[in-house]
């Protein structure tokens, strides 16, 4: 063949390619969805991420490995102070039985752990269901776990939701509820924990929400959880006087059995006045996502939506205008049967709107939630499979501009978990997430 008539192939040949991906990333024309009217098609953003990583702005920084392997691996927790520092707290395995829960202090500015005396073990335990973390107004860190008293059961485990603060360079353990209870005779058992949630007002009290079972080593009646609260001043032991009942089971006047407090988080306005959003089934079967708040001296309980089994939960609140964000990981919405997805409650002006984020692909569990400075929400959360079951394990991000929702794979590939979404002193967001085949935990910034 003639190299110019070849030559002018290549060229054709390169112009019409070059022609036909203008001509998809500007949205014309309607391909494989049966629709011919010649409307245009909008690239949905998840595609241009997937598509086009150059589009894909977000670097992603290794600020941690973890060891070892077992159940409570690794249980990552973070938190970022006013000094440019990020604190995180997890678990690694210490041997075939034990687990160490570790605490490490990242710089920011250069990503390091600031100092050998600042890499601690904070206590060694035999297991554990939850782990909740917070700073204090000194920026000092509180981790709260399950650990103390092992009960008397066939499967031997601690049972009481402890405090361990660092106090003076040494970490100080504190026993916040026990899981004691008289009333089998044979057995004196029970649990505080296998969920809980802590949280810091301003005058520095610690709020906790937590599940307890009257019979924890039973594992007939281990479905039948109440909710439990406490606040604790000073740092101070265990006081049963000081424990509040949220919604509970009644076992006194009808045997009332409710399943409540599962994923619950806490969460302190402005007021210093506690929240606590968490899944509930009650004796009638209604089931969904619950709400109690005390801002009048009682407990007030209410549902924001029902019909629907929930995984994690989120919240966070937004000083500058009083609203509230709840994320919240629907496992199965009842009357659709549509399973794995992200939905979003915002309180503002004494109502609950609800939205779905995304129900493009199962998605949602370990969402983070923040509110930036002009009090649009940001939102990291765990992308796990397609809805053909391809494996995705994508890090996510759904961002509210005014009205409107952005989504974007912001890290594509086996990551995507235990996420937090903070934003640093000069309002920069990141993202802390962790990939568990690397065992790593990630730090993601623009």
């Amino acid at each position: 063949m003639n190299i110019s008539i070849l030559q002018k192939i290549k060229k054709n040949i390169t112009i019409f390619l070059l022609f036909f991906q203008l001509f998809i990333a500007c949205g014309c024309g309607d391909f494989g969805n049966g629709n011919n009217s010649g409307s245009e098609t909008v690239i949905p953003i998840e595609r241009w991420e997937y598509e086009y990583p150059a589009y894909n702005k977000w670097k992603k920084e290794k600020i941690l490995e973890i060891s070892g392997g077992g159940l409570l691996i690794p249980h990552l927790k973070a938190a970022y102070d006013i000094y440019n520092r990020l604190h995180i707290t997890y678990f690694e395995s210490s041997d075939q039985i034990y687990y160490k829960l570790k605490y490490k202090l990242i710089d920011m500015s250069s990503l390091l752990v600031l100092s050998q005396d600042q890499i601690s073990d904070i206590i060694t335990i035999d297991n554990c269901n939850d782990l909740c973390f917070s700073l204090d107004s000194n920026a000092n860190p509180i981790v709260t776990y399950q650990g103390g008293t092992i009960r008397e059961c066939g499967d031997e485990k601690q049972s009481d939701v402890m405090i361990n603060a660092l106090e003076n360079e040494n970490w100080n353990e504190y026993t916040a509820a026990i899981g004691f209870v008289e009333r089998n005779p044979v057995i004196k058992d029970g649990l505080a924990g296998h969920s809980f949630s802590m949280a810091i007002d301003s005058q520095d009290i610690i709020h906790i929400s937590y599940q307890f079972f009257y019979e924890g080593c039973d594992s007939m009646n281990f479905q039948y959880p109440d909710l439990n609260y406490v606040a604790i001043e000073n740092k101070i032991d265990y006081d049963d006087s000081t424990v509040e009942k949220i919604e509970a089971n009644n076992y006194d006047d009808g045997n009332i059995q409710n399943n409540v407090g599962y994923h619950n988080k806490i969460l302190i306005d402005n007021n210093d006045n506690p929240y606590v959003f968490y899944y509930a089934v009650l004796e009638n079967n209604t089931r969904g996502l619950r709400f109690a708040s005390k801002t009048t001296g009682n407990w007030e309980l209410s549902w924001i939506e029902t019909g629907c089994e929930i995984g994690h939960i989120d919240a966070a609140f937004c000083y500058k205008d009083n609203s509230i964000g709840v994320t919240y990981y629907v496992t199965n919405e009842l009357s659709t049967n549509k399973t794995n997805f992200l939905k979003l409650a915002i309180w503002k002006n004494d109502s609950w709107d609800i939205i779905i984020i995304d129900d493009s692909s199962k998605c949602g569990n370990y969402s983070s939630i923040n509110f930036d400075s002009n009090s649009n929400i940001w939102i990291a959360y765990y992308e796990q499979k397609s809805h053909s079951g391809y494996d995705l394990n994508n890090l996510k991000i759904a961002i509210q501009e005014s009205d409107s929702w952005n989504k974007y794979v912001i890290s594509s590939g086996e990551i995507g978990m235990y996420n937090y979404l903070f934003f640093d002193n000069s309002l920069k967001p990141f993202i802390c997430s962790y990939s568990e085949p690397e065992k790593t935990y990630y730090l993601l910034s623009q």
